[in-house]
């Protein structure tokens, strides 16, 4: 079978799966990035330098003003020709947060496409037990059309076991990471499947830090929750559609259902 461009992260809780794709993503944003954006909405010119710190170029109407290495003000977003899709949120860069909403509802307009697609607790959205899942499906349907789409995918999980065996099987590099708390520097195994090499690299994580907020936890799309509550055998919780929630009954409430349930059982000569 050919290999997709997407890359598995794996590493066990803690050990640096989102501090690492974030510092792949804000590295290559702004490796690409062209232009600063002020507050007002004015753009200036620059060129790439070393992530936030960039070459300011003169505009047209100073040509004679020479190339100035700044670091981008508070305020200021940085403009790059990368297109970012991430299903947790992302600080200083622009990119479109891809929950599973968002990305059903994008599925066939091509906007997702020609960029870096990053679902964090890839389990969620591909559990390797749920395979016939229709929210499962879709996303493994996906991830066999990277190539056409131009997307370059990221999957991360705490065991490459819990991800969806066809997502494992088109991936075409696995990045396992650790996480030394003392140096706070991450140490990375990249293997290319494709090519059956692996290599070593080092990085230091606290550049990347303010870049994401490390708690963060993608949420499980409401359906499957809902699901869940209709399937629960735990009677005082039932699902709120008005606040889209799990919510737990009063005693009144539990002991009212229960009565109403057993006058049904009653009237149908059952007894409970």
């Amino acid at each position: 079978m050919a290999r997709a461009n997407a890359t598995l992260i794996i590493a066990p809780m803690g050990e640096g799966k989102t501090v690492t794709i974030t510092a792949i993503i804000v590295d290559d944003y702004f490796k690409n990035v062209y232009a600063i954006e002020s507050p007002e909405g004015f753009l200036f010119p620059v060129e790439p330098y070393k992530r936030d710190i960039v070459k300011l170029l003169p505009l047209p109407e100073d040509p004679d003003k020479k190339p100035k290495i700044i670091q981008i003000p508070k305020g200021y977003m940085p403009k790059s020709t990368l297109r970012v899709f991430a299903n947790y949120h992302l600080y200083g860069i622009e990119y479109l947060y891809a929950s599973p909403e968002k990305v059903l509802s994008l599925i066939n307009t091509g906007a997702i496409s020609h960029g870096k697609w990053v679902i964090d607790e890839s389990y969620i959205s591909g559990e390797a037990r749920r395979g016939q899942n229709t929210l499962n499906l879709v996303y493994t349907w996906l991830a066999q059309q990277v190539r056409k789409r131009g997307i370059e995918l990221f999957l991360l999980a705490q065991n490459a076991r819990f991800i969806d065996w066809r997502f494992r099987d088109v991936a075409r590099f696995r990045i396992l990471c650790r996480y030394n708390e003392k140096t706070q520097i991450a140490r990375l195994l990249f293997q290319n499947l494709s090519r059956g090499t692996e290599k070593i690299l080092h990085y230091y994580t606290p550049y990347y830090w303010k870049y994401y907020n490390t708690n963060e936890i993608p949420p499980i799309p409401t359906p499957m929750i809902r699901g869940a509550a209709k399937s629960t055998d735990l009677p005082w919780l039932e699902w709120d559609e008005s606040k889209g929630e799990l919510s737990r009954m009063t005693k009144r409430q539990l002991i009212e259902m229960i009565v109403n349930q057993r006058e049904e059982l009653a009237a149908e000569g059952v007894t409970a």
